[in-house]
Order: C-alpha cells, then structure tokens, then sequence
C-alpha cells in the first residue's frame, strides 16, 4: 500500500495542439500545498493534466472545475490514477 502522507507531484501543462504553452508544477503533502514552480519540476510528476489556454484559464478564474473538466474530456490526465 502507497505511503498515502508521501508528497506528490502533479504537473499542469497548458498546450494548444501538440504545441506546449506553459508548464508548471505543485508538491502536495497531506492534502496541502507545500512547493510550486514553473517549468518541469525536478522531480518525475506523479500525474499531469494537460488542458487548452482557454480551460487552462478556465481553471485557474474557477469558471470550470477540474472534475468536471476531466469528465467532460477538456482537461486530460495521465499517471498514477490512485
């Protein structure tokens, strides 16, 4: 069973097509961030979520949920799903 108080990276990548816009990434430990930056981080993203500019905005002002996102295709996931 996963240490479930392990940190996590998740990285969010902004790309229009299969051209990158912006990446960046958050550490999450015990359901908090605790380090964020620009850019890949230094080490390997546990999951990552790749949306459009405009979902990407869409995220960030709170007009589209992340759930919702995800479940209606706007916003992709890949990695540990757990």
């Amino acid at each position: 069973m996963p240490d479930e108080s392990a940190p996590v990276v998740v990285e969010f990548v902004v790309a229009a097509g299969k051209k990158e816009q912006a990446r960046g990434w958050a550490r999450v430990a015990d359901a908090t961030v605790v380090e964020t930056g620009e850019g890949a981080p230094s080490d390997p993203a546990d999951v990552t979520f790749t949306a459009t500019p405009a979902d990407a905005a869409a995220l960030h002002d709170g007009t589209l949920d992340l759930t919702v996102g995800f479940m209606r295709g706007q916003v992709k996931m890949s990695g540990d799903f757990g």
